[in-house]
């Protein structure tokens, strides 16, 4: 900023003089505005017009009149679109799409949470069916395993106090087998549960 507007002030004064009386810069008779005082009369003064130039508002209450000050306009205007313009853009696109990413983290966030609770309804409904079954199998595990010990000790008591045919036998064995692979799927089941 102080770069151009020091350009630009000793570009307008190469056509203008000083008034001592006024103390002020007064533009030269072979310029447009010959004989008015200068926009730019020092400058800190022509801060304000370079401002205005390289932000690309362009009030146009203060302008140059020379060649070489409309020059200088350009060549600011041109860096005011390079330093400023351009990145400020390039910056605003990377905000917005930083923020966009931000929204969908936290939406994606919101509908785990919404999933959670969800899913956490659904396992307090199923738990009291699951411990039902759990103590429903252990009572049978218990029933099978007391069977077991008596057939072990005396099998042929075993065989003609409960069961009266060899194919009545091996049907319950059968039963009796499926009950416990039924058993070891749910003991699985109710381990995972617990954890």
């Amino acid at each position: 900023m102080i770069l151009f507007s020091s350009f630009m002030f000793y570009a307008e004064q190469m056509q203008s003089t000083f008034d001592e009386d006024e103390l002020e810069w007064i533009y030269n008779d072979d310029t447009s505005l010959g004989g008015e005082p200068s926009f730019f009369q020092s400058i800190p003064h022509t801060f304000w017009w370079c401002i205005i130039t390289m932000t690309t508002v362009g009030y146009g209450d203060t302008y140059p009149v020379t060649p070489f000050g409309k020059f200088v306009a350009g060549v600011t205007f041109l860096a005011g679109l390079v330093i400023i313009a351009f990145p400020i853009a390039i910056l605003g696109g990377h905000f917005i799409s930083l923020y966009l990413h931000a929204e969908e983290r936290r939406e994606v966030l919101l509908n785990l949470t919404n999933r959670n609770k969800r899913d956490s309804e659904e396992y307090e409904n199923l738990l009291p069916p699951i411990r039902k079954i759990a103590t429903t199998l252990d009572e049978i595990e218990k029933q099978l395993h007391d069977l077991q010990n008596i057939f072990r000790h005396d099998p042929e008591e075993f065989v003609k106090k409960n069961y009266t045919g060899e194919r009545d036998i091996y049907g319950r064995f059968k039963k009796l087998e499926r009950v416990l692979l039924l058993f070891d799927t749910s003991k699985s089941i109710a381990n995972i549960i617990d954890y």
